[in-house]
């Protein structure tokens, strides 16, 4: 891999694990309100918690996480489409010369 991309990978790769450690920690507090109430018992299907509450935390730093994990990606693609610039194979122009004798 290319030295300038290294940087925008691992940024890449810290930001998708913090995602997948956002998104277990929202599937983990679901599972538990599965267990206090049963799937067909649960209060509106579309509320994430009280302002404040441990749900709504957990939901707001994932969608933080996957924020941050799209904004990377986005500089992950705009540092490759700069190292395929700076790589691309240019146009060499030769002159040919001649002289009248």
């Amino acid at each position: 891999m290319h030295t300038d991309l290294e940087v925008y990978y691992q940024l890449l790769l810290r930001s998708y694990r913090r995602y997948l450690e956002a998104e277990r920690r929202v599937s983990s507090a679901r599972e538990g309100l599965r267990e206090v109430f049963p799937v067909r018992e649960i209060p509106y299907h579309g509320t994430i918690g009280a302002p404040g509450s441990r749900f709504r935390r957990l939901y707001d730093e994932r969608a933080s996480a996957l924020f941050r994990l799209q904004s990377a990606h986005e500089k992950f693609r705009a540092a490759q489409r700069r190292v395929e610039r700076r790589n691309a194979s240019t146009c060499d122009v030769f002159l040919i010369g001649w002289q009248k004798d």
